[in-house]
Formats: structure tokens, C-alpha cells, sequence
């Protein structure tokens, strides 16, 4: 294919997922509860994006109180405690290592996107030693729209100076093929069981049992 960029997501395809996803975002519905948001129709099996949108709407009805800005904050925090909490019990993933060495070796560009916040993203990435590897890590906090929207993505390939057919993706789950497709650039997706058929749904242009693999995709035909 020509890729001349992989941009990766991290909880998951580089790192082990410990971060308990659901149970910080029923925190998030239940903080919003408590702020007098109708929470009936968020659940915490959709993405955090959607649970933000929905908070969105109903701002506009409301008056005098709180704004985007500090729903925001609040999602935030409450999504950086989860992600901090979860470091201790984090190990990189089999293979990650050595498919970051292959590629920044082949004169591969790599960029990491992230929906994690900036801190927790930063003590993985140093904790690990991978921040070696990477020309520029998108987290939350350079969006206004998180994945599965492509802002991110798409911020990536502009600092980098790459079209989306230079690039390849690399994640976990259905959000980052969403995330992919909306920014125009091919996806490889690690398949787990659990989480087989959410993504197999969005038929990803390639299939990853692990990291490895990769090395195969991008080395071409």
C-alpha cells in the first residue's frame, strides 16, 4: 500500500486494557445525574462521545448552569482517576516492542491517538519506554471530538504532513475503525474474542491476531 505513517491507539493495542472503561463511564452518567441531566437514555456501552453529546443537547435547554466546558472538566477528571488508577496493572502487549523497533527502523513516521487523557498517556508512554518511538501523541485533550469521530486522526496526519493514504491506523475495537473511516485512512484492527463481532461488523481493511502481523501489512506485497 505505500504507507509511509502508523498512527496507533494505545489501551489495547499497545498496552494491556486495565482501564475499566464501563465503570468510569456509569461514574460520568451518575456525575451528571447529580447534576440534574437526564442520564435515561446514556448507557456505558456506548461510546464516551455519545454520553458527552447527549449532555450537549440538553445544555441547550438549560439556563444559567453549566456549560460544555465544564461537563468537560468534569468527564476528565473523572476518566483520568480511572485511567491512573489502572497504570499499575498495565504491561505492554506481546510483540509491541519489537514492532515499534521494526518500524521506526524502516523510516516508518508513527503517531499515537488516543481518547486517554494527557497524564495517564504520558506515565504509560514513560513507564513503558515508547515515547522514544513517536513523532507526535494526540490525546483527549487536543480534540474537541473524541474517537469514534477522526479528529484526531486527522490532527495526526496534518502535523505529520501526510494525506490519509499515507497512513494506516492501528486499534482494538469497532470506535477505532469508526475513528479510521471518518478520516479516510486504512485500519488494522487487533480481534479478540470478546470483542470479535462489533468489529467484524465494520469490516476493517485488515485483521491483526497480534502486533507482529503488522510488520506484514505494511511491508507490502
Amino acid at each position: 500500500m505505500g504507507f509511509k505513517a502508523v498512527i496507533f491507539d494505545l489501551d489495547g493495542t499497545l498496552c494491556e486494557l486495565r482501564f475499566q472503561v464501563s465503570d468510569a463511564k456509569r461514574a460520568v452518567i451518575e456525575d451528571l445525574h447529580g447534576l440534574s441531566f437526564d442520564t435515561s437514555a446514556m448507557s456505558p456501552d456506548e461510546p464516551t462521545q455519545a454520553i458527552l453529546d447527549k449532555a450537549a443537547v440538553q445544555l441547550h435547554r438549560r439556563r444559567g448552569e453549566e456549560s460544555y466546558g465544564d461537563v468537560w472538566s468534569r468527564f476528565d477528571q473523572i476518566f483520568t482517576e480511572f485511567e491512573i488508577r489502572a497504570i499499575g496493572l498495565t504491561k505492554p502487549l506481546w510483540g509491541a516492542r519489537s514492532a515499534l523497533n521494526h518500524l521506526v527502523g524502516k523510516g516508518f513516521k508513527l503517531a499515537l491517538v488516543t481518547n486517554n487523557g494527557v497524564k495517564p498517556t504520558n506515565m504509560i508512554l514513560k513507564k513503558f519506554g515508547f515515547r522514544k518511538y513517536f513523532t507526535l501523541v494526540i490525546t483527549r485533550a487536543d480534540v474537541r471530538r473524541m474517537k469514534p469521530e477522526g479528529e484526531g486522526i486527522r490532527v495526526a496526519l496534518d502535523r505529520l504532513r501526510m494525506n490519509p493514504t499515507d497512513a494506516l491506523y492501528v486499534g482494538d475495537s469497532y470506535v477505532d475503525v469508526l475513528a479510521a473511516r471518518d478520516a479516510g485512512v486504512k485500519v488494522a484492527t487487533l480481534v479478540r474474542p470478546d470483542s470479535a463481532s462489533k468489529i467484524l461488523k465494520e469490516a476493517p481493511d485488515y485483521i491483526l491476531t497480534s502486533l507482529p502481523g503488522l510488520i506484514r501489512i505494511v511491508s507490502g506485497p
